[in-house]
C-alpha cells in the first residue's frame, strides 16, 4: 500500500511504513522549490 505523509507527522513514521514493506512518502521529501505560484493557474 501507498502513504503520502503530511509534514505535521514525523519522518519517522514515514521511516516505520517504509520498514514495514510500505511504499511511502513524507511531503518533506517533495522537490516543492520545482513549483511556482504562476504555474498553479
Amino acid at each position: 500500500m501507498s502513504f503520502l505523509i503530511d509534514a505535521q507527522l514525523p519522518q519517522s513514521f514515514c521511516d516505520w511504513l517504509r520498514n514495514n514493506g510500505h511504499d511511502a512518502l513524507h511531503t518533506l521529501d517533495l522537490d516543492v522549490g520545482a513549483f511556482s505560484i504562476a504555474s498553479q493557474h
